[in-house]
């Protein structure tokens, strides 16, 4: 099983439910999604970029993913809603090409030029944020004991703004046969390397 930034989320989720179906894990990224990390992937990462943050939030700097989220799933009954809308996910999207390229080397994504992927993009993000993924604070945590036995590598940047490399420290201090692997000069996604170098260990099993 493989899963890279969110992915890993639903990644864990799924082997702490149903450990007998996981023969490894390959996780690039590693997030919870957690409260403190949604909270850390607004409005307190807008510390680290405060320009960026306040073009995003605008006109509200004290936005937090549950107004965003309100925003950008509000119904487009008028043409007025619709413009707010997509406003407010072109925002959002900017915000997500802006503290996952803090790299050298990072690129625009040019998904984000699609007006529709990204009001589908950012009404994903933000609601699953505003519910902390669905999970309670913590759980993926405390579940970790539950995939002993199936060997896994994380792999992470440290340079990873996004989702700090805390987040991946942690949980390899709780995941029995977990092995933890952080690159240097290395952001939000990792790199195709990286993921190979991952698989390609349990390509014999």
């Amino acid at each position: 099983m493989a899963g890279i930034s969110w992915g890993t989320t639903l990644a864990l989720a799924y082997a702490q439910a149903h450990p007998d179906r996981v023969t490894e894990m390959v996780l690039v990224s590693v997030v919870t999604t957690t409260r403190a990390e949604g909270e850390w992937l607004t409005r307190s990462m807008g510390r680290v970029l405060p320009a960026e943050w306040e073009r995003s939030a605008t006109p509200s700097p004290r936005r937090t993913a549950t107004a965003t989220s309100r925003r950008r799933t509000a119904g487009c009954c008028t043409t007025r809603t619709r413009k707010v809308r997509d406003r407010a996910a072109a925002a959002w999207c900017a915000w997500e090409d802006t503290h996952v390229g803090t790299c050298a080397g990072h690129r625009p994504s040019l998904r984000y030029r699609d007006p529709a992927f990204r009001l589908c993009f950012a009404r994903v993000v933000t609601h699953y944020f505003r519910h902390a993924g669905f999970l309670e604070d913590g759980a993926l945590l405390r579940g970790a004991a539950r995939l002993a036995g199936i060997p896994g590598v994380m792999v992470h940047g440290r340079l990873d703004a996004s989702g700090p490399p805390d987040v991946p420290w942690q949980l390899a201090r709780v995941r029995p046969g977990s092995e933890l692997v952080l690159l240097d000069d290395v952001g939000h996604g990792a790199t195709i390397g990286a993921i190979r170098t991952g698989t390609d260990r349990f390509a014999a099993r």
